[in-house]
């Protein structure tokens, strides 16, 4: 089975260095149960490390109350940073959608609820709530 397609030389843009990292369009997808179980054991490891975190050791807290010190312009460039992280995602759902690649798109989606699930559990284990404190 070739690696690349036939039509896969009228697609590089003449000067342009192109390395074939993914799969194509229409190409099977497999998943592997390996997959799975990096997911579950990062979601143990989160939920370990954040009820290890929780309460702060004196250091973090003297950490956390140096950059609750510095001016408040900073929670501005913070939040526009978290913004950032949230809106990346579905920067990349959307240009998957134009270029038509929807199966990469519907993996992007599943993956961005199943992190947001995994995020929300892990919340509610450590803290005792599902508010993200985010807002």
């Amino acid at each position: 089975m070739p690696l690349r397609s036939p039509d896969y030389r009228r697609r590089v843009v003449p000067g342009r260095v192109s390395w074939q990292l993914f799969v194509e369009g229409g190409q099977p997808r497999v998943r592997r149960a390996s997959d799975a179980v990096s997911a579950l054991c990062a979601a143990l490891l989160l939920v370990g490390a954040g009820l290890v975190a929780v309460p702060p050791f004196s250091f973090e807290q003297s950490v956390v109350d140096v950059f609750e010190a510095v001016p408040g312009w900073f929670d501005f460039l913070w939040r526009i940073a978290v913004l950032g992280l949230v809106a990346w995602p579905v920067v990349l759902i959307v240009a998957a959608a134009v270029r038509g690649r929807w199966d990469t798109a519907r993996d992007l989606f599943l993956g961005v609820l199943a992190a947001v699930g995994i995020g929300l559990v892990a919340n509610r284990v450590i803290t005792g709530s599902w508010s993200t404190g985010m807002v």
